[in-house]
């Protein structure tokens, strides 16, 4: 299996962190515009690699063309979001290099499943699908999670069946099927809407969260 991620910063490097110890692909390809800070992650990752999966090749790159026919193809690349900033506004920012990737894509890995992380990601994964025959957004995955999490801190429940549906970020919609108070409920969903600005003023990024959700993804894909 080959895997290749574009985009080597915090996120995609987190990425290839998680994917690496947990679905052990036979290669896995990082490409960067950067080529320093990609070697470096290539590197890094290889010394990584040697003990949570010896088999697999790691590549870093700055050619796209590296990731020919690949299994999976995991966008994290563009303008990273600032925490004043509207997922509308971001949309503007990233369009045009969505296009550019997906494009390229197309040609080289027909066949690649196109996982889209590029905030906002619902909205760039409608402008893969212009260009890619499979694309799947990383929509609601995370934002489930963090609901999740905010019931369990808040209410100390075991069993969660509460959910999230619609877009990733200021328009998600809430299934609330657990019991709460009217309080709580208040209180945990406007956590989970904060959740992600909350983290991004606090160090700048979200990676961890968004890692796990990509690698536990690809595995149900692989089922």
């Amino acid at each position: 299996m080959k895997i290749s991620i574009i985009g080597a910063g915090k996120v995609g490097s987190s990425i290839a962190f998680s994917v690496l110890g947990a679905i052990k692909p036979n290669k896995l390809v990082l490409i960067d515009v950067v080529e320093k800070l990609v070697k470096a992650e290539e590197l890094d990752l290889g010394h990584a690699g040697f003990v949570l999966s010896p088999q697999t090749k790691i590549l870093g790159s700055v050619n796209i063309s590296d990731t020919v026919s690949s299994d999976f193809i995991i966008i994290t690349a563009g303008k990273a979001r600032n925490y004043k900033e509207t997922r509308d506004e971001l949309f503007q920012s990233n369009k045009k290099l969505m296009e550019s990737l997906c494009s390229k894509i197309s040609q080289i890995s027909p066949r690649a499943t196109v996982i889209v992380i590029t905030n906002p990601s619902t909205q760039m994964a409608e402008v893969a699908k212009q260009y890619c025959s499979k694309v799947v957004a990383m929509d609601n995955q995370l934002d489930t999670t963090r609901l999740k999490y905010n019931i369990r801190k808040e209410a100390r429940l075991k069993e969660i069946k509460s959910y999230v549906t619609g877009e990733h970020g200021e328009n998600m919609d809430f299934v609330i099927d657990d019991d709460l108070t009217d309080e709580q409920r208040g209180k945990i969903i406007l956590a989970t809407k904060l959740s992600g600005s909350k983290i991004i003023e606090g160090k700048g990024y979200t990676n961890w969260g968004i890692s796990t959700q990509v690698t536990k993804l690809i595995s149900e894909l692989m089922d």
